[in-house]
C-alpha cells in the first residue's frame, strides 16, 4: 500500500516555467480517461507525451485567465489544477483554433475534430451565473490516493471561498464524482458525451 503523503504536500502558485511540467502530469494522469480513450483510440504508446504537449498549451491559456496552482511533494511538482476566474472560461475563436493546430500537429484532423466536439460538448453546458471554473485537475499516477489530490481540492476551495462565486467542474470518471463531493460540489447534470456518460458538477457560493 502506498504510504499516505498528505501531511508533506505543499500547494501553491505554478509559474509559467513549470507548465511544462503541469502539463505532462495531467498527460499521464488522463490518458486512460474515457474521453480521451474515445477522441485518441489508436495512439496509445505516444499518448501520454502527446497529451503532455496538449494540456501545457491549455494550461497556458488558462494561466491567462486565473492561476494554476501546483501539489508539491519534497521539492517535485505532483499535482496540478487550473481556476479560471469568473466570467472568463468561454474560449475566443483564436484560442480554439490554437488548440485545435496543436492537437492535430501531435496526432491527426480526424482526432482534432474529435477534440473538438468533445470541448463543445462541455462548453455549452458550462452554467450562465457567473464562476469558478475548475480543470483539469491531475495527480501523478503514482501519486494518486495518498491524500495529493485532497489537499489540491481544499486549496482551491479556499481559493474560491476567498473571491466567492460558484465553482463548477465536468468529469468523465465516476469516482471522481464523489471525491468532489467531499467539499460540497453537487452533480447537477448527467450527459452522454461522444455516447460516454459525464457529469457535470457545482458548488454552490460559500457566504
Amino acid at each position: 500500500m502506498a504510504r499516505p503523503v498528505m501531511s508533506r504536500v505543499t500547494v501553491r502558485h505554478t509559474g509559467l516555467s513549470e507548465l511544462d511540467r503541469a502539463g505532462a502530469i495531467i498527460g499521464r494522469a488522463v490518458q486512460n480517461n474515457p474521453n480521451v480513450e474515445k477522441v485518441f483510440a489508436g495512439t496509445y504508446s505516444r499518448r501520454p507525451s502527446a497529451l503532455g504537449e496538449i494540456y501545457t498549451a491549455v494550461l497556458k491559456q488558462q494561466q491567462g485567465k486565473g492561476i494554476v496552482l501546483g501539489a508539491e511533494v519534497e521539492g517535485t511538482l505532483v499535482g496540478v489544477v487550473a481556476l479560471v476566474q469568473p466570467g472568463r472560461c468561454r474560449s475566443g475563436t483564436m484560442e480554439k483554433l490554437s488548440l485545435m493546430r496543436t492537437v492535430q500537429s501531435l496526432t491527426s484532423m480526424e482526432m482534432a475534430l474529435g477534440w473538438k466536439k468533445w470541448q463543445s460538448a462541455w462548453a455549452i453546458r458550462d452554467p450562465k451565473d457567473a464562476h469558478w471554473h475548475i480543470g483539469p485537475f491531475a495527480v501523478e499516477p503514482e501519486y494518486q490516493r495518498q491524500g495529493v489530490g485532497l489537499a489540491l481540492l481544499q486549496a482551491t476551495c479556499e481559493h474560491i471561498d476567498n473571491y466567492p462565486a460558484i465553482a463548477y467542474v465536468e468529469t468523465d470518471v465516476p469516482g471522481t464524482v464523489k471525491f468532489f463531493e467531499l467539499s460540497g460540489f453537487r452533480e447537477v447534470a448527467e450527459a452522454a458525451v461522444m455516447g460516454l456518460p459525464n457529469w457535470f458538477m457545482v458548488r454552490p457560493r460559500q457566504r
